[in-house]
């Protein structure tokens, strides 16, 4: 289930004063394990957790893995 969109890569960079390349690694991460899905120029869709694993990974602090 579709909840929302993220802000374009570059809004974000400049919001958390990172590079955009970091924002794309975390957007990339994200993807990986499901919780967004990058539509290209259409943007980032924030997907709804399916699972109790992919709500604890929401809810993990920055740079903190999940161990199954």
């Amino acid at each position: 289930m579709i909840t929302g969109l993220l802000p374009s890569q570059n809004r974000q960079a400049t919001h958390y004063g990172v590079s955009r390349l970091t924002i794309r690694h975390a957007v990339s991460v994200l993807a990986d394990t499901g919780v967004v899905e990058p539509h290209g120029a259409a943007g980032t869709r924030v997907l709804q957790p399916e699972s109790p694993g992919q709500r604890a990974l929401v809810r993990a602090g920055h740079g903190e893995r999940l161990v199954h």
